[in-house]
């Protein structure tokens, strides 16, 4: 199991569009070594970018994540 904790919880928001950020912590099982090794020496936010789709509370789409310092080669991953 792969335990993520947010840490450091920022964000805006202009009109349709709301981009939260924090520093993902993260921690699991041994198997899960170079994701949680790579995933924990990362320093900046990762901003989750959303658009609200319709005038209802629960309609908005996820349209990007990112974070500069993180590159997984999916050939290294258990």
């Amino acid at each position: 199991m792969l335990r993520i904790v947010p840490e450091n919880l920022s964000g805006s928001r202009q009109g349709s569009a709301a981009v939260p950020a924090a520093r993902l912590g993260l921690s699991g099982r041994a198997n899960a070594g170079p994701i949680l090794e790579q995933g924990n020496a990362r320093e900046d936010d990762f901003p989750f970018a959303w658009r609200r789709k319709s005038w209802e509370p629960w309609d908005w789409k996820l349209v990007s994540v990112s974070q500069n310092e993180t590159q997984f080669d999916p050939m290294e991953l258990p």
